[in-house]
C-alpha cells in the first residue's frame, strides 16, 4: 500500500513538476540526474559491503578459520544485495515535506528541482538497477542454490567444528574404550565434508555392539545434543544467522534428541 501510494503521488506531481524547472536546460537537467543517480548506487554499494565486512576489517571478529569459512559471505552476493531496492522514496517524502514558500513569503527555489531529483533516483534504482540485476548474476557466475539452503549447510558446519572441539577439548564425559576417538572421527569426518563440498549427507555407521559402550555412545550424543542446543542460543543472540535457520537447526537437533530417546526406550533392559 506505501509502495502504490509512492507511485500515486509520483504521477500526480511529476507534471507539475517537471512544468516549474523551465529556469533548468536540458542538459543541466541530465547532468543532476546522472551525478545525484550515481553518488547514491555508489554511496549504497559501499555501505552495504562495510556493514558486512568491518567486524574482520577493524579485527573485532574472534572466530576460528572454521568458523570464518562457515560463517563467510560471498562478495558476489554482498554486490547483489547492494544493487538490489529502490532508493529515494524517504527523499522523495522529505522532499513533499519542503514548504512552498519561506518564512519571508518567497517561494522555495528550488524545491522542484530537490522532487525531479528524488523521483529520477526512484526512476533509476527501480528501472535500471532492477532490469540489469539478471545480467549483474549471470557476470558474477553464482551458482543456482538458494540462500536458505546455504545458510542451512553453514550453520551445520559450524555446529559440528565446535562440537568437535568441545569433543576434544572439554567433554564432561569419561568415555570407554575408542568411543570418544570414534565419536571424534566422526565428526572429523563431518566437518571435512562439509567444508570441502559445503553440504553432504553423511551417514555414520553404527559404532559398537556392546551394550555396555552403547549405553556410553547414547549418553555421549545426548551431551553433544545439549551442547549444540547451547550453542544455538548463542548464535540467536550472535545474528549471525537469521530466526528461519536456527528454528531449523533446532528441529534437526530435537529430531535426533527424540530417536536417541526412541532407542534407548527400545533396548533391551
Amino acid at each position: 500500500m506505501l509502495e502504490g501510494l509512492v507511485f500515486l503521488l509520483i504521477g500526480l506531481q511529476l507534471p507539475a513538476i517537471v512544468a516549474d524547472l523551465h529556469g533548468y536546460t536540458t542538459n543541466q537537467l541530465l547532468l543532476y540526474s546522472v551525478t545525484v543517480s550515481v553518488v547514491t548506487i555508489l554511496i549504497r554499494i559501499l555501505w552495504v559491503f562495510f556493514s558486512t565486512y568491518y567486524p574482520r576489517l577493524l579485527g573485532w571478529s574472534t572466530a576460528s578459520d572454521t568458523d570464518d569459512r562457515a560463517t563467510a559471505v560471498d562478495w558476489r552476493n554482498v554486490l547483489i544485495v547492494a544493487w538490489t531496492g529502490t532508493r529515494g522514496v524517504l527523499s522523495l517524502a522529505t522532499a513533499l515535506a519542503l514548504p512552498l514558500t519561506l518564512s519571508s513569503g518567497q517561494g522555495f527555489v528550488q524545491r522542484p528541482l530537490i522532487l525531479f531529483l528524488s523521483f529520477v533516483v526512484i526512476l533509476v534504482t527501480l528501472v535500471l538497477q532492477g532490469m540489469s540485476l539478471p545480467l549483474l548474476i549471470r557476470l558474477l557466475g553464482l551458482p543456482p542454490q538458494t540462500d536458505q539452503a546455504r545458510t542451512d549447510q553453514a550453520l551445520e558446519l559450524l555446529l559440528a567444528s565446535r562440537s568437535l572441539a568441545y569433543l576434544e577439548n572439554d567433554f564432561p564425559l569419561d568415555l570407554r574404550g575408542e568411543l570418544k576417538q570414534t565419536l571424534v572421527r566422526r565428526y572429523r569426518a563431518l566437518v571435512h565434508e562439509l567444508d570441502a563440498t559445503l553440504y553432504q549427507t553423511y551417514s555414520a555407521p553404527d559404532l559398537v555392539t556392546d551394550q555396555g559402550l552403547v549405553n556410553q555412545q547414547w549418553a555421549a550424543e545426548r551431551a553433544l545434543g545439549h551442547y549444540q542446543q547451547t550453542l544455538l542460543v548463542a548464535l540467536a543472540t550472535e545474528k549471525h544467522f537469521s530466526d528461519e535457520v536456527l528454528r531449523t537447526a533446532e528441529r534437526r537437533i530435537d529430531l535426533a534428541m527424540a530417536r536417541l530417546d526412541a532407542s534407548e526406550q527400545a533396548a533391551p533392559g
